[in-house]
């Protein structure tokens, strides 16, 4: 049985670890239309280093702030609230922005 790494690209990227004999075996077993194998035979040491990318549907717009907006439905949070909240949920969150878009991420402790 071989580990493989898979980023799964939907509406948010999406990072599995996944065991299969083959990649044909994920396709066959994993209803995915869109999906890009990083690599196979995955040591367990890079696994423990893996990011666990951090959901943003908790965040919500401040309504004593003057910079989100909370009077139409597009519900936009600014990055000073945005990042209070997540690291009021996720002390040791880290923001990435050397992707696009820019990322909340923790390291995952597994």
């Amino acid at each position: 049985m071989k580990t493989f790494k898979i980023i799964r690209i939907d509406k948010v990227k999406e990072i599995q670890i996944v065991k299969a004999e083959n990649e044909d075996e994920i396709i066959l077993s994993h209803n995915w239309d869109d999906y890009e194998v990083l690599s196979s035979e995955i040591e367990i040491e890079e696994v423990k280093k893996m990011k666990e990318y951090i959901d943003l549907d908790f965040v919500k717009p401040n309504k004593n702030c003057n910079s989100c907006d909370n009077i139409t439905d597009n519900d936009f949070v600014c990055f000073p609230c945005e990042d209070f909240q997540v690291r009021q949920k996720y002390s040791k969150a880290i923001y990435d922005a050397d992707v696009i878009p820019p990322e909340w991420y923790i390291e995952s402790e597994e």
